[in-house]
This record gives C-alpha cells, structure tokens and sequence, in this order.
C-alpha cells in the first residue's frame, strides 16, 4: 500500500480488524480486537466499505470521496481470500492513479508517435525509389520515341512488381527498335 501512496488492510471472515494504519483500529484494553461495525461507528467515512466486505465474492473496487486516513479522494480494491475468507483491502490516493494513467498515456503517445514517424519515413522512401524508378522509365521512354536514345543502354531490373515489368517492357521495346533499326540499315 505505501508503494502506491497509500495502505491496505485486512479484515478476519468474523469481521474483526486485523490490521488497519494508525491506531483507528487498536485493540481494546481486553486485548479484544476491533470488528468492522465498531470502527464504522467511531469513523463514519468507512460506511460504504461495510456492505461490498459483507457480501464480497470476488474483488471489488469502489471510490470514497474523502478518506479519513489520506483526507482525500481515493479508490480501494478488496480482495477475499478463499483459504482464510480474510478480506484484504488496498487504498490508493485517485491522484496517485490518475498520475500513472497519465504517465501511461504519454508512454502510448510517445510510443505510437515513434512507431507512426518511423512508418511514416520507411513509407517515404519506398515512394521515393518508386518514383524515381518511374521517372527514370518515363525518360527513356522518350528517349526511345525521340530517336535520341542509346539503344545498348538497358534499365535496371531489381524489383519483380509493377514497376519491374513495366522496366522490363521498355528494355523489351528498346531492343524491339534496335532490331528493327538493325534491318532498315540492312535493308
């Protein structure tokens, strides 16, 4: 409980307090320890703690508005130990929980900000060699219709996509033209 800026405390399957902080709970002068009833009457703000214990099968978490032992707002998680039937309760500070949340909202923002601007660059660069391949296709295409072209000079392959076939095609075309230019000389 102190780890997370707060306590917890315990409760018997009678309803006798076996720990709780401060000495709210102390035993009596008989040495009898304090039951749950008891230390509702003495410290009201434990009222609706009384109910969720009672009829507690499996955890539970519920909010206090003001606790007396933190004088503030804070959430508290009972648990019920089936070997035991002890009740097991952890009080934590809301600030201390909104705190995390919030750590833990900048973490994901931060984290998926990172993973969307390292997506954002792989997807740049692969734009980019697609289009650079495509402008580099694009002008020995009109090298080739402009007759200005070095019909040895062959595109390079590297891809097996779209852009790879299209590459292909022109390599095809231009050694289509070289042939045909090869007989009209002939001729």
């Amino acid at each position: 409980g102190q780890s997370q800026g707060g306590y917890a405390f315990a409760i018997d399957q009678t309803g006798q307090i076996i720990s709780f902080p401060g000495d709210l709970a102390k035993p009596a002068a008989d040495g009898s320890m304090v039951r749950l009833e008891q230390l509702i009457q003495q410290q009201p703000w434990l009222a609706p703690l009384a109910k969720p214990i009672a009829g507690l099968k499996q955890d539970a978490t519920l909010d206090l508005a003001q606790d007396g032992v933190l004088h503030e707002p804070v959430s508290v998680s009972l648990s019920r130990l089936p070997q035991t039937g002890w009740t097991l309760g952890l009080v934590v500070p809301k600030a201390h929980m909104t705190a995390v949340a919030r750590q833990m909202g900048l973490f994901l923002q931060l984290s998926v900000g990172a993973t969307l601007a390292v997506m954002l660059l792989l997807g740049l660069l692969f734009f980019r060699g697609i289009l650079y391949s495509l402008a580099r296709t694009t002008s020995q295409i009109r090298a080739l219709a402009s007759g200005s072209a070095d019909l040895n000079e062959r595109l390079s392959v590297l891809r097996h996509d779209e852009v790879g076939a299209l590459r292909q095609a022109v390599n095809d075309y231009a050694d289509k033209l070289k042939q045909l230019l090869l007989r009209v000389q002939e001729a």
